[in-house]
C-alpha cells in the first residue's frame, strides 16, 4: 500500500511490527525481504515518489573534513534514494558499476587495523545483494569469463584482472518500490520525514515523523531498523 504524506490533512498514527527508515537501496530491500513476513512492515521516506526541490533542501550541512562535493549533491531524498542519482550509462537507462571488496581489503594495510570479519563472512551476503541489484552470475575474477587475454601474466605480483558488473538504477527506482506497493503487509509512506524516537525504556517505541505538508506523523513499531543512507545514519 502506498501512502502520499502530502494527503494526510490532520495528526495521524500507523502502527506497525517494524517501522524502516528510507527507501532507498538498503530500505527497499529489506521492505522486499519481508514481504511474505507475517508481520507489517511500514516504510517510511523523506522525499516523494516524483523529485522535490523543497526535499533536497534538507539535504544542506555543513561538511568538515577531507574535501567533499556535500550532500546537496550527493544525496537524494526520493522513492529509490540515492539510486535515482546514478549516472554509469547502460543501454538507454542509468545504473551503477558493483564489485566487492577484495579479500585483501580487509587485512588492515598501511596502519589501518584490520576488519573484525573475513571476505568469507561477507559473500554470502554479497551473492544475495547481487540477485536484489538484478545482475549477472557471480564472478567477479576476469578468468571466470570469456575475456580476451589481459596484458598483464595471471601470476603477476602486484596486479589482478577483474572486472566491473553493472545494473540498472530502475531495481531499485522502479522495480522494488512497485512490488511493495502491492504488497499486503508493506505500506510504504513517502513525503514524510522521520524527525525523532519516542523510547520506552531503552526501547525505541515510536518513530516521530512529519510530512511535507507539515502534518505530525507518529508510527508505532516493535522494531526500528535505520536504512536512511551511512551520513544520515
Amino acid at each position: 500500500m502506498l501512502i502520499d504524506g502530502w494527503t494526510l490533512a490532520r495528526s495521524s498514527t500507523l502502527d506497525a511490527d517494524i517501522c524502516i527508515v528510507g527507501a532507498g537501496p538498503a530500505g527497499l530491500t529489506l521492505a522486499s525481504e519481508l514481504a511474505d513476513w507475517p508481520g507489517t512492515v511500514v516504510l517510511v521516506e523523506s522525499g516523494g515518489a516524483d523529485a522535490s526541490a523543497d526535499a533536497q533542501l534538507l539535504n544542506a550541512a555543513a561538511v568538515d573534513g577531507d574535501p567533499y562535493g556535500g550532500l546537496e549533491r550527493s544525496r537524494h531524498r526520493q522513492v529509490g534514494g540515492t539510486a535515482r542519482l546514478w549516472n554509469t550509462p547502460l543501454r538507454r537507462v542509468s545504473g551503477a558499476k558493483f564489485v566487492p571488496l577484495d579479500p585483501v581489503d580487509f587485512r588492515g594495510l598501511n596502519g589501518r587495523p584490520a576488519w573484525p570479519l573475513q571476505y568469507a563472512d561477507l559473500e554470502p551476503d554479497y551473492r544475495r545483494a547481487h540477485t536484489v541489484a538484478g545482475l549477472g552470475r557471480f564472478g567477479y575474477e576476469g578468468s571466470a569469463w570469456d575475456l580476451p587475454p589481459p596484458p598483464l601474466p595471471p601470476d603477476h605480483p602486484v596486479f589482478a584482472s577483474r572486472v566491473f558488473q553493472f545494473g540498472p538504477a530502475a531495481r531499485f527506482c522502479a522495480d522494488l518500490p512497485g512490488e511493495l506497493a502491492r504488497a499486503a503487509n508493506i505500506t510504504l509512506c513517502h513525503s514524510a520525514t522521520a524527525i525523532g524516537f519516542r523510547w520506552r525504556g531503552s526501547t525505541v517505541a515510536a518513530v516521530d515523523a512529519v510530512t511535507a505538508s507539515g502534518v505530525p506523523l507518529t508510527i508505532n513499531a516493535r522494531r526500528v531498523v535505520l536504512a536512511a543512507g551511512g551520513v544520515e545514519n
